[in-house]
Protein backbone atom coordinates (compact mmCIF):
# COMPACT_ATOMS: atom_id res chain seq x y z
CA UNK A 1 0.00 0.00 0.00
CA UNK A 2 1.44 3.40 -0.81
CA UNK A 3 0.88 6.17 1.48
CA UNK A 4 -0.42 9.32 -0.63
CA UNK A 5 1.10 12.68 1.12
CA UNK A 6 -0.94 14.71 -0.90
CA UNK A 7 -3.98 16.00 0.22
CA UNK A 8 -4.23 18.88 -2.90
CA UNK A 9 -4.38 18.74 -6.58
CA UNK A 10 -0.87 20.15 -7.77
CA UNK A 11 -0.27 21.48 -11.15
CA UNK A 12 2.73 21.79 -12.96
CA UNK A 13 3.97 25.30 -12.25
CA UNK A 14 7.91 25.93 -13.41
CA UNK A 15 8.70 29.77 -12.13
CA UNK A 16 11.80 31.29 -10.52
CA UNK A 17 11.37 32.40 -7.36
CA UNK A 18 13.16 34.10 -3.98
CA UNK A 19 13.54 31.74 -0.84
CA UNK A 20 13.86 33.45 2.68
CA UNK A 21 14.84 32.03 5.99
CA UNK A 22 15.82 33.76 8.75
CA UNK A 23 19.21 32.55 9.33
CA UNK A 24 19.46 31.14 13.44
CA UNK A 25 23.21 31.95 13.84
CA UNK A 26 23.35 35.69 12.74
CA UNK A 27 19.45 36.63 13.16
CA UNK A 28 19.19 38.05 9.86
CA UNK A 29 17.00 37.21 6.81
CA UNK A 30 18.92 35.15 4.17
CA UNK A 31 17.35 35.15 0.72
CA UNK A 32 18.25 32.31 -2.23
CA UNK A 33 16.73 31.79 -5.85
CA UNK A 34 14.56 28.80 -6.17
CA UNK A 35 12.82 27.20 -8.39
CA UNK A 36 9.15 26.02 -8.75
CA UNK A 37 8.12 22.39 -9.89
CA UNK A 38 4.58 22.16 -8.95
CA UNK A 39 2.05 23.96 -6.94
CA UNK A 40 -1.19 23.33 -4.82
CA UNK A 41 -3.29 25.01 -2.74
CA UNK A 42 -1.22 23.22 0.52
CA UNK A 43 2.10 24.14 -0.84
CA UNK A 44 4.89 23.29 -3.30
CA UNK A 45 8.17 21.61 -4.54
CA UNK A 46 11.27 23.82 -5.47
CA UNK A 47 14.60 23.07 -5.96
CA UNK A 48 17.57 25.12 -4.56
CA UNK A 49 21.28 25.19 -3.61
CA UNK A 50 19.91 26.58 -0.59
CA UNK A 51 20.15 23.87 2.85
CA UNK A 52 17.35 24.04 4.85
CA UNK A 53 16.46 21.97 7.97
CA UNK A 54 12.89 20.27 8.08
CA UNK A 55 10.66 22.87 9.87
CA UNK A 56 12.54 25.32 8.53
CA UNK A 57 10.06 28.57 8.65
CA UNK A 58 10.42 30.54 5.16
CA UNK A 59 8.57 32.54 2.81
CA UNK A 60 8.85 32.92 -0.98
CA UNK A 61 8.21 35.96 -3.16
CA UNK A 62 6.67 35.61 -6.93
CA UNK A 63 7.84 38.33 -9.24
CA UNK A 64 4.41 40.21 -10.20
CA UNK A 65 4.02 43.25 -12.42
CA UNK A 66 2.03 45.34 -9.38
CA UNK A 67 3.53 47.12 -6.35
CA UNK A 68 4.02 44.17 -3.90
CA UNK A 69 5.64 40.83 -4.97
CA UNK A 70 3.14 37.88 -4.34
CA UNK A 71 4.41 36.47 -1.03
CA UNK A 72 3.97 33.15 0.52
CA UNK A 73 4.61 31.66 3.96
CA UNK A 74 5.33 28.76 5.10
CA UNK A 75 7.48 25.86 6.17
CA UNK A 76 10.01 23.36 4.62
CA UNK A 77 8.17 19.80 5.32
CA UNK A 78 10.85 17.57 4.00
CA UNK A 79 13.81 16.82 1.43
CA UNK A 80 12.69 14.73 -1.49
CA UNK A 81 14.60 12.69 -2.60
CA UNK A 82 12.43 10.05 -4.36
CA UNK A 83 11.20 10.17 -8.24
CA UNK A 84 14.03 13.60 -8.78
CA UNK A 85 13.38 14.70 -11.77
CA UNK A 86 16.88 14.81 -14.21
CA UNK A 87 16.76 17.86 -15.24
CA UNK A 88 17.72 19.18 -11.26
CA UNK A 89 21.61 20.04 -10.59
CA UNK A 90 23.29 17.50 -8.51
CA UNK A 91 23.65 20.66 -6.16
CA UNK A 92 20.41 21.55 -6.27
CA UNK A 93 18.00 19.89 -3.36
CA UNK A 94 14.40 19.27 -3.85
CA UNK A 95 12.54 20.67 -1.19
CA UNK A 96 8.16 19.88 0.13
CA UNK A 97 6.94 23.22 1.01
CA UNK A 98 3.52 23.70 2.90
CA UNK A 99 1.63 26.85 2.96
CA UNK A 100 1.17 28.68 6.37
CA UNK A 101 -2.80 28.66 5.33
CA UNK A 102 -4.42 26.44 2.63
CA UNK A 103 -5.22 28.74 -0.40
CA UNK A 104 -8.99 28.41 -1.63
CA UNK A 105 -9.73 27.51 -5.33
CA UNK A 106 -10.04 31.14 -5.69
CA UNK A 107 -7.19 31.84 -4.21
CA UNK A 108 -4.71 29.89 -6.11
CA UNK A 109 -6.45 30.58 -9.68
CA UNK A 110 -5.61 34.51 -8.82
CA UNK A 111 -1.89 33.90 -7.87
CA UNK A 112 -1.40 31.74 -11.01
CA UNK A 113 -2.85 34.39 -12.97
CA UNK A 114 -0.89 37.44 -11.48
CA UNK A 115 2.27 35.18 -11.60
CA UNK A 116 1.34 33.91 -15.72
CA UNK A 117 0.90 38.37 -16.17
CA UNK A 118 3.99 38.90 -14.74
CA UNK A 119 6.19 36.94 -16.87
CA UNK A 120 3.73 37.53 -20.11
CA UNK A 121 4.54 41.49 -19.99
CA UNK A 122 7.79 42.88 -20.94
Amino acid sequence: MIFERRQYERFDFSKDIIIAAENPLEKKEVQFHAKTLNLSRGGMLICTIAQFKPKTRCWVQFKSNSFKSIEAKGNILRVVEENRPQSIKANEILYALEFEKVFSEFEIEEMLKKISDAVKKP
